[in-house]
């Protein structure tokens, strides 16, 4: 009877593993926003993105280039996760951008520690 049951406990764990994996990824949302020249302001508010914040899940996170190439006028990738908003129109050492003329890029973004989501209000 344990030769019998041997298949069927590898079996179900393999099923729990793979349920767990499908559960355990994340759905990727891009949100991209812009304002025009007339309603861009100091206060950086944005309609669909969320204001830049000195202490939330990115603030300690390590940030990778994975795909494409920072552009050598923009900031380091710091620049992603340091909370501080632009103080004038143009700042391009404040911000970081991929190099112009291009697709852009992929960048990773490690927390450093799994987080519980907030949901986001609608």
């Amino acid at each position: 009877m344990k030769n019998r049951m041997q298949p069927l406990i590898s079996w179900a764990l393999g099923a729990s593993v793979l349920a767990f994996g499908a559960v355990a990824r994340g759905e990727i949302k891009i949100v991209a926003d812009h304002n025009s020249n007339e309603s861009a302001s100091p206060a950086f508010k944005f309609k669909n993105v969320p204001t830049p914040s000195k202490n939330d899940a990115a603030t300690n996170a390590r940030f990778t280039i994975l795909d494409g190439e920072r552009d050598d006028n923009g900031g380091d990738l710091d620049k992603l996760h340091d909370g501080k908003l632009p103080t004038e129109e143009d700042e391009p050492a404040e911000n970081f951008f991929f190099n112009a003329g291009t697709e852009g890029g992929r960048l990773r973004v490690d927390l450093g520690k799994a987080i519980e989501p907030k949901k986001q209000s609608s």
